[in-house]
């Protein structure tokens, strides 16, 4: 996630304006190194994950699998209103 607005709207964004072929070539760049570190970032954390699910496995804990954070919340807010 981009913390800088402007920034993330140009990652975002298809059509672009750049004053110049400089310009042009700096925001591909930028672009393409965004996109080289978000799939760093993501086989790293993958890597932990299999881990941490492989521990899981070891003493068997069946972790649970959810399609959104909406769907987790809403689980989440059940089993808490189950137990009050």
């Amino acid at each position: 996630m981009c913390d800088h607005a402007h920034l993330s709207k140009l990652f975002d964004s298809k059509i672009v304006y750049c004053k110049d072929k400089c310009a042009l070539k700096r925001l591909d760049e930028i672009r393409r190194k965004a996109a080289e570190n978000l799939e760093e970032n993501v086989e790293v954390f993958n890597q932990a994950l299999n881990k941490y699910l492989a521990e899981y496995e070891k003493v068997g804990i069946c972790p649970r699998h959810f399609e959104s954070m909406t769907e987790y919340a809403e689980d989440y807010n059940k089993e808490i209103s189950e137990e009050i």
